[in-house]
């Protein structure tokens, strides 16, 4: 069963603050061969929805690693702020090349200003995963950290190789600790995060 584990973008929604909204216009066209026609533009900010950060804009993600094995962490129960190994109760299920969603449920605040106040991984469970050789790294909130935390970690994991997949939803369907992950982003050039389609296959 495929399961659709992004976003759906929506006029108005901000996920960074301080960036502008997604917005969708229509632009009125015309071509002397094609005559008069409507087309949609979208004006959007990199950091939009379910993206990859990328951070360096020549940074290159090969092919293979954008479907692979998928496990799935669940920590929507926990009541700290702050993840620790502690609270990781399937930590040998991680594997080299994995790609690891932590379950936090907290897509079904978006578009309420609880969704910022999202749990943050401690620096502990960023080293466990970068000792493990994973691929790339989800959550279902604005990021792995927070504040000044959220680029201090997004930095530290891409000089390690790791990639992280931000605001992915619809994950409480995910019923299987592993799974298949299809993930690609936009083929853009020169950007620091990239709007991305992931969808698993349980």
């Amino acid at each position: 069963m495929l399961i659709d584990v992004s976003l759906k973008l929506k006029e108005g929604m901000v996920f960074r603050k301080g960036s502008p909204p997604f917005s969708i216009t229509s632009l009125k066209c015309y071509h002397e061969n094609e005559g008069e026609y409507i087309t949609s533009m979208i004006n959007t900010p990199a950091h939009i929805g379910t993206h990859i950060d990328i951070i360096g804009k020549d940074t290159l993600i090969k092919l293979d690693r954008f479907i692979g094995r998928g496990v799935l962490i669940d920590i929507s129960t926990v009541k700290e702020s702050q993840i620790s190994m502690k609270h990781i109760i399937n930590p040998n299920i991680v594997k080299k090349g994995d790609f690891v969603f932590f379950k936090t449920n907290w897509s079904k605040k978006i578009e309420s200003n609880d969704y910022y106040n999202h749990p943050e991984l401690s620096f502990e469970v960023l080293d466990f995963l970068v000792g493990k050789g994973i691929n790339m790294v989800g959550i279902d909130a604005l990021g792995l950290g927070k504040g000044k935390n959220h680029g201090v970690y997004d930095r530290y994991l891409a000089s390690k190789g790791v990639f992280i997949i931000e605001n992915l939803t619809n994950l409480d369907l995910i019923k299987k600790e592993s799974f298949t992950v299809y993930c690609f982003p936009l083929s853009v050039e020169n950007l620091e995060a990239i709007p991305t389609r992931v969808v698993v296959d349980v």
